[in-house]
């Protein structure tokens, strides 16, 4: 089998986590096969791992012809209705969807919508600890039978880089941002021809920032630290980075920035709608989060600023 060329370069990345390398692994197979490739992945099927290297089975049709990504996110005619569907589905009650899926008609129609809110829920929890990497009852919705890990030894299916206590409604909000972020990326007007996996997920970025800010969901911040764990620290909570940031404040003595406007948009908990506690007037600003926890860091490590 061929490889995708994904290009890995981790020769320095601040917040890189050594032990859970699969992890990065596995996110970076998961951007290749989808945008690099533009096919969906059929989780039945085994992963094979070439030296760190991960490849997904492509999910084909009855006709055993790939299955596009894209066709999944927007739907074959790439109206809005196949997005409420999705999104409806996102958001239906358990037990309202559990009758819906009774109607074998209505889960033929809706397999595709299906199929993809299975691969947005083993994206959101490929980074979580204790939580099982899996499509989730989605995949049983859609009648996956996951297989995907059977070549892949090295990894446990429930290590991953940050810990989350995630309520049904805030799951609901964490596919939702997920669904969010790929589908403008994959309906970016112009999008450019990408090489490989590293120039995704570095365009990938700004869309992860500026997607549905209506969203607080705390996914961005996973996102972000998978995209680009150089810049963005694996912390998963909103208020865990501002306390981290209080925590090292003495470290900012000298902190500047001459790129102040740039370095606010590109700022997570900018985007979040519930930071700080007004009632004692100390509400976060949300002034250069990303950029001063890089500041730290480099203060923890001893890295020589120019």
């Amino acid at each position: 089998m061929e490889m995708t060329n994904t290009t890995i370069n981790r020769s320095f990345q601040r917040f890189f986590d050594e032990d859970r390398e699969v992890v990065y692994n596995l996110f970076d197979a998961f951007i290749a096969k989808t945008i690099l490739e533009g096919k969906a992945i059929d989780f039945s099927k085994y992963a094979v791992d070439y030296y760190g290297q991960v490849e997904f089975a492509t999910l084909e049709d009855e006709n055993g012809q790939p299955i596009l990504f894209s066709e999944l996110l927007c739907g074959k005619k790439g109206d809005g209705d196949y997005k409420k569907c999705v999104e409806y589905i996102i958001n239906a009650p358990a037990a309202v969807l559990r009758e819906l899926l009774k109607n074998a008609d209505w889960k033929a129609a809706h397999k595709g919508e299906l199929v993809l809110v299975a691969h947005l829920h083993w994206l959101w929890s490929l980074g979580l600890s204790g939580v099982k990497t899996s499509c989730g009852k989605f995949g049983k919705y859609a009648d996956i039978k996951e297989d995907w890990t059977g070549a892949l030894n090295a990894y446990n299916l429930e290590d991953g880089l940050w810990y989350a206590h995630i309520s049904a409604m805030g799951l609901k909000k964490e596919l939702l941002l997920v669904y969010s972020i790929l589908h403008r990326f994959m309906t970016w007007p112009n999008k450019p021809e990408f090489k490989n996996v590293d120039e995704i997920k570095s365009a990938m970025v700004d869309f992860v920032f500026k997607t549905r800010i209506d969203l607080n969901a705390p996914v961005r911040n996973g996102m972000l630290h998978l995209c680009d764990p150089d810049k963005y620290i694996n912390i998963y909570d909103y208020e865990m980075k501002m306390e981290w940031i209080e925590h090292h404040s003495s470290l900012l003595r000298y902190y500047k920035s001459s790129e102040f406007s740039m370095l606010q948009e590109q700022d997570s908990v900018y985007y979040s709608k519930r930071i700080g506690r007004a009632d004692e007037n100390i509400v976060y600003r949300a002034e250069r989060t990303e950029d001063k926890i890089r500041y730290i860091m480099d203060r923890l490590c001893g890295v020589e600023m120019g």
